[in-house]
């Protein structure tokens, strides 16, 4: 492929990834503080798997509780405990652009009720993933001691799974609350180099002209 073929085609990716990356700056979260759905108003509702209760999430595993007044919230009146008898999660298909790298803002606590101490849960979207661990130590129900967890990953696909999951075995997992999503903007720098490489593009493109058709302005 000749070197004009080929900046050409780098040209077309960064200002295809650029553009995206721009009309992707609206992407949310459905019910990232799982306050919606049909919840009994309990202190906590056991969610089996597949049951359709919270509203934008798919619950799978083992299943979840869906924590009302049983524990203090990050904030508003719902959370989720990512174990119901053994380990369980929760899926949301994103609309994603491939290539486009995003930045998942949650909280986390841990159900302070039973073993083990150390609370471990994990966050997967497409083919990146990573662990997240809470200690509860003197930490109760009306001070869960939430805290602010964040997990980068580019996306691959126009739509993406992102997947939290409980891990450690039993009922008292890992808490979540409160998820949010936002893309990451391109760096300045590779914003000034694909402006350059556009820039090189056009006068290599100019030039190959001028041998085609000496009359080219």
């Amino acid at each position: 492929m000749k070197l004009v073929t080929k900046m050409a085609a780098a040209v077309g990716l960064f200002a295809l990834i650029a553009g995206h990356a721009s009309e992707s700056k609206a992407i949310t979260i459905v019910n990232g503080g799982f306050e919606l759905g049909s919840f009994t108003g309990a202190p906590f509702d056991s969610i089996a798997p597949a049951n359709p209760a919270i509203t934008g999430w798919t619950v799978g595993g083992a299943g979840v509780d869906w924590i009302g007044s049983y524990w203090q919230p990050n904030s508003g009146n719902r959370s989720i405990d990512l174990s119901l008898l053994g380990p369980g999660n929760l899926t949301q298909a994103l609309a994603t652009v491939p290539g486009v790298s995003y930045l998942v803002s949650f909280f986390i606590a841990g159900n302070p009720d039973g073993a083990p101490n150390t609370k471990t849960g994990s966050v997967i979207a497409g083919a990146d993933g990573d662990l997240f661990q809470f200690t509860v130590g003197a930490h109760t129900k009306t001070n869960m001691g939430w805290i602010a967890k964040s997990f980068i990953f580019t996306a691959v696909d126009a739509s993406t799974n992102l997947v939290f999951s409980g891990v450690n075995g039993g009922p008292y997992g890992a808490a979540l609350d409160d998820v949010s999503i936002k893309v990451i903007p391109l760096p300045p720098s590779l914003l000034l180099f694909g402006s350059a490489l556009m820039g090189v593009a056009f006068l290599a493109r100019r030039k190959r002209q001028r041998k085609v058709d000496p009359l080219a302005v």
